[in-house]
């Protein structure tokens, strides 16, 4: 432990909660957008069509064909707000991901300020490490707390996604009862990270 020489900290300091996979999702929003005008621009075609071309048709055919382009309307349309509401809970998902890599990058840049005034200091080894160890726990502390707000959105992004799909979950119960699952299936012990219960 005689090496404390002038080094970068920052995944010591912050890198157990940084996001992973930001680059994957933030294409996501475009995507889902695009399948939401489709399917509005279908519904749309086929609203248009009850008032022209079938506008004037009589007769059960007729009657069952504007009724299955009012169903299909309908459909589609739900489909296009679905993707909507995916499509703006990815961004939002993304902004909190970036932007908590930002507010980790502010605790790693200080932290490694810190560290490096106590390995220039006078004092001795022993000290030096008591001092690098409290800068460690203060930063992640801090990167700890971040995460946690920034996690809390992204929840309430996952639980737009089910209301919107009507699915009856509590997004921030969902990975307590898939984690439970998994152990309960695999039958093997899952390390998990610090502070989760």
């Amino acid at each position: 432990m005689s090496d404390l020489t002038s080094k970068d900290w920052s995944e010591v300091l912050v890198g157990h909660q940084r996001p992973r996979g930001l680059s994957i999702i933030s294409t996501v929003p475009a995507s889902r957008g695009s399948n939401a005008a489709a399917h509005n621009y279908f519904a749309d075609t086929l609203a248009q069509q009850q008032f022209t071309s079938l506008l004037n048709q009589q007769g059960f055919t007729a009657d069952d064909i504007r009724g299955a382009h009012n169903e299909g309307e309908q459909h589609h349309r739900r489909v296009g707000a679905t993707n909507e509401v995916i499509k703006s809970s990815y961004q939002s998902a993304h902004d909190s991901g970036a932007e908590l890599m930002r507010q980790l990058d502010t605790i790693a840049e200080d932290g490694n300020s810190r560290i490096k005034q106590i390995q220039s200091s006078k004092d001795p080894l022993p000290i030096k490490i008591s001092k690098i160890t409290d800068v460690v726990l203060d930063c992640q502390t801090q990167a700890n707390i971040k995460a946690a707000t920034h996690c809390d959105n992204v929840f309430s992004e996952i639980q737009k996604v089910l209301d919107q799909r009507g699915i009856p979950s509590s997004a921030a119960s969902s990975p307590k009862s898939t984690v439970s699952t998994l152990l309960a299936n695999s039958g093997r012990r899952i390390r998990r990270p610090c502070g989760n219960k």
